[in-house]
């Protein structure tokens, strides 16, 4: 009996310790060595260095994605049936089901190592970013492009990534605000950190979803507003508490900042005879100052760098870059000596206790910037030569300023739902005509941008460096 279901299990840890099935001409796809290349890439980049258990990688996450869109395309064929879509690329038929499957399975193909923070350096030359990095994949010729035409409409495929589908409804869970990408990376990643951020209620939201054609005749997706809107914001909020104690985590900026000064250095004495020799393969072209070809890219993993990294940290000649590598290897991390998500202030200054109104910037609570001097790149360059005079008097490589002492930016965005409608007593809204009176809370307020301003030294001066900035600039 069992013998006769030509279908791949495989356990899952979210959701309820979910099965997920897979047909075998997706399960062809998963064994191409493009998709097994995920298992060496880290979901979280280099979060496990302040989460351990972050260990998770890109493959387990994608074929969380590939369940979750299983499980939510079953739910709008059913309630896409009293449309009698007849189009095709319309219809929530079996083709669909594939087509959609496989985008969103294969959807992180293009990442590099180590997820986004190497993105701009490993991508091959005239790519942009990971996603036109995934449409490059599966354009060339490749082991993965053929499994997925043997299993379905690649150019489909292709167009739901592009987000260049006609079915808007598909396009919108594969690249949105709210997609399959997000619904399971949130569940995932705090599950696999260890926080408490990430939970919301999956099957309820999913519940409240239906889909509906629009003026055009195109599917989009409809959330009832009574039943969806407050897991739509439990999932909204979790996704921006994630980025700001997780993935902006002040430690894991400065490991990313180090990461990418290892890789600047290593661009900045071009072709070394001890970085082609220490390198592998699939890194010489990086490694002499080009950018790599595709195949390059596809044979480079978390691995391969780590690799390189302990092979500069123990054997490379030249004394900045191995100081570098020896400092990641051992967890030296730089650290922010000035941090707009952290006041320097008294918490007698910060925390006022008043019946004095208080002011707007006292509103922003401890998120205040304005402690912080107006120009920081300034402030960073001023910190950079007193870094590099104390390394000279140190006898550490002054030029290891260049790299050590740095400015960073992160910034949160999220865009409102484009094609996704609320439903109040049979009509259709779109996000900014939902009166926040009605329903209790103003949901734009979980879209809002916010940045955090740093900026970082080595651990070994956080303490004078900090110092010389309260006297120089009296912060």
């Amino acid at each position: 009996m069992l013998a006769s279901i030509h279908n791949s299990v495989f356990r899952d840890n979210i959701e309820g310790n979910r099965l997920i099935e897979m047909p075998d001409r997706v399960r062809r796809v998963v064994d191409t060595r493009e998709f097994q290349r995920l298992r060496n890439i880290r979901q979280m980049g280099l979060s496990s260095y302040v989460f351990p258990t972050a260990e998770h990688s890109r493959f387990a996450h994608s074929l969380g994605v590939f369940a979750t869109a299983s499980q939510v395309f079953r739910l709008l064929q059913q309630r896409a049936a009293p449309l009698d879509l007849q189009t095709p690329g319309l219809r929530f038929d079996d083709e669909a089901m594939a087509e959609f499957g496989i985008a969103a399975l294969c959807h992180d193909l293009g990442h590099s190592a180590f997820s986004h923070v190497l993105e701009t350096i490993l991508l091959p030359d005239g790519i942009r970013n990971h996603e036109d990095c995934t449409v490059a994949i599966l354009s060339a010729d490749t082991p993965v492009a053929s499994a997925i035409n043997d299993a379905a409409d690649i150019d489909a495929v292709k167009n739901l990534l592009r987000k260049r589908h006609a079915n808007k409804a598909l396009v919108e869970l594969i690249s949105s605000t709210f997609d399959v990408d997000r619904c399971d990376y949130i569940l995932r990643d705090s599950r696999m950190a260890g926080v408490e951020y990430g939970k919301y209620d999956l099957k309820w939201l999913f519940h409240a979803i239906t889909v509906e054609t629009n003026d055009f005749g195109l599917p989009i997706l409809l959330l009832d507003g009574p039943r969806g809107l407050d897991a739509l914001r439990q999932f909204l909020a979790a996704r921006r508490y994630l980025h700001r104690q997780v993935y902006f985590h002040p430690t894991i900026r400065g490991a990313q900042l180090l990461l990418k000064g290892i890789f600047a250095r290593m661009q900045d004495i071009p072709g070394h005879s001890d970085s082609i020799r220490l390198a592998p393969k699939c890194l010489h072209s990086i490694a002499s100052g080009q950018k790599p070809s595709l195949d390059d890219f596809i044979q480079t993993t978390d691995i391969e760098i780590a690799y390189m990294i302990r092979g500069f940290a123990s054997d490379h000649s030249d004394a900045v870059l191995r100081l570098l590598a020896d400092m990641f290897v051992r967890r030296q991390f730089p650290k922010a000596v000035l941090d707009s998500a952290k006041s320097n202030k008294l918490l007698s200054q910060r925390y006022r206790m008043s019946d004095e109104p208080f002011s707007e910037t006292e509103r922003q609570g401890v998120l205040m910037e304005e402690f912080l001097p107006a120009d920081l790149l300034s402030v960073t360059e001023d910190l950079r030569e007193y870094v590099r005079g104390r390394f000279q008097s140190n006898q550490v490589p002054e030029d290891a300023a260049t790299y050590l002492v740095a400015f960073d930016q992160v910034t949160f965005s999220s865009a409102p739902p484009s094609d996704l409608l609320f439903s109040f007593q049979g009509n259709a809204v779109p996000l900014e005509r939902i009166d926040p009176m009605c329903v209790g809370f103003n949901i734009e307020n979980l879209l809002e941008t916010f940045s955090v301003n740093r900026v970082y030294v080595p651990r070994d001066f956080v303490a004078e460096s900090r110092e010389y900035v309260d006297k120089k600039y009296r912060i």
